[in-house]
């Protein structure tokens, strides 16, 4: 299980990008939001992200969550 957080900005595309919180690519510590909870997967991340949120526009980082990276 690990731990998750998703970047407060948005990406050129208008996605917040979703990292393992021991990601080598991580956003600035200002701009980080953990995802609550511990998860086996991106996808669960990203789901609960969307509860804590409320947003539905995530995607995963290409180098860390690339199950849920979509470009």
């Amino acid at each position: 299980m690990k731990t998750y957080l998703y970047n407060k900005n948005q990406d050129q595309r208008g996605n917040h990008e979703v990292h393992v919180s021991t990601c080598s690519r991580l956003p600035i510590t200002s701009n980080r939001v953990f995802i609550s909870g511990f998860h086996s997967d991106c996808r669960s991340a990203i789901q609960a992200a969307k509860r804590q949120s409320g947003k539905t526009n995530f995607d995963g980082c290409y180098y860390c969550a690339t199950a849920c990276h979509t470009g």
